[in-house]
């Protein structure tokens, strides 16, 4: 029969930790971890709302929609100032956004809107609280009626409801530099006219033509024209601009005029032509 097997370990200390000792030392355990736990979260709720404050919530509001009529023409109108306002509390921008009007209780819009940049590059990008005034021009025809304005831009949407108490006309921008001469003149069409427009030297100065011809089957019962200069003002020294034609016409007649004197340093111009049917 084999003995049993002895195993011999090695010195131990046998004595028992108190229960006194016991009780304090998970006390204090408990006590860090909850300080642990604490500032933990304290740290992650600070991270969070400066994250938060630092990114805000952009809301834009449209605050106003002003059809703007024709001078010659009270029955017509070119053009649409809208003011918008930030009311939330991060900067919002509108670049590269769409802008269009559609009908009360239609999905897909009646026209789409466009507009001059007359403020720079930031022109489009609103600050908690700020507002300014866009000058939009349609892309087709409008009819007098109730619309509403839809504006799209980085995450945000906005809109306005307003009335149209004229017929808002079509609006084309052209841009036309010196080498655009009356051989290599800048051309446009649409559903409604066919355009050209041109420079020419006048003496020291520059000339500056256009024609609108109405498309076979339409009739045009007026057309608009504004000239800008590269810094998108007015020339200073060019008479009759705007300029207006107030009667119908059909095709394949046209109708157009130029601008003089514009000055070397001002070109390229800028032209939004307006026809209304």
């Amino acid at each position: 029969m084999t003995p049993p097997t002895t195993h011999k370990y090695p010195n131990q200390d046998k004595r028992a930790v108190s229960s006194i000792t016991a009780v304090l030392l998970l006390l204090l355990i408990s006590v860090a971890s909850s300080l642990a736990i604490y500032w933990l979260l304290a740290s992650l709720s600070n991270n969070v709302e400066e994250a938060s404050m630092a990114s805000g919530s952009s809301l834009v509001e449209v605050e106003q929609v002003t059809p703007v009529r024709d001078e010659a023409m009270p029955g017509k109108c070119y053009t649409l100032d809208v003011v918008v306002r930030n009311v939330g509390t991060a900067v919002a921008s509108l670049s590269g956004g769409a802008i269009y009007i559609r009908s009360p209780g239609e999905d897909s819009p009646k026209a789409w809107l466009w507009w001059l940049d007359t403020r720079g590059g930031d022109a489009m990008v609103l600050r908690p609280g700020e507002a300014f005034e866009l000058r939009l021009f349609s892309s087709e025809a409008v009819p007098p009626g109730r619309y509403i304005l839809i504006i799209l831009a980085s995450g945000l949407q906005a809109s306005g409801v307003f009335l149209l108490p004229c017929s808002l006309g079509k609006s084309t921008l052209f841009q036309v530099h010196t080498s655009n001469d009356s051989s290599s003149p800048v051309t446009g069409e649409d559903s409604y006219a066919r355009y050209e427009l041109w420079s020419g030297t006048w003496g020291s100065y520059y000339k500056i033509e256009f024609r609108i011809y109405a498309k076979e089957g339409i009739t045009l019962h007026g057309a608009r024209a504004e000239l800008f200069n590269s810094t998108l003002q007015h020339p200073a020294w060019v008479g009759g601009n705007p300029w207006h034609y107030t009667s119908p016409f059909t095709y394949p007649n046209y109708v157009g005029a130029f601008w003089t004197p514009v000055k070397e340093d001002e070109m390229p111009v800028y032209i939004i032509t307006t026809v209304y049917k």
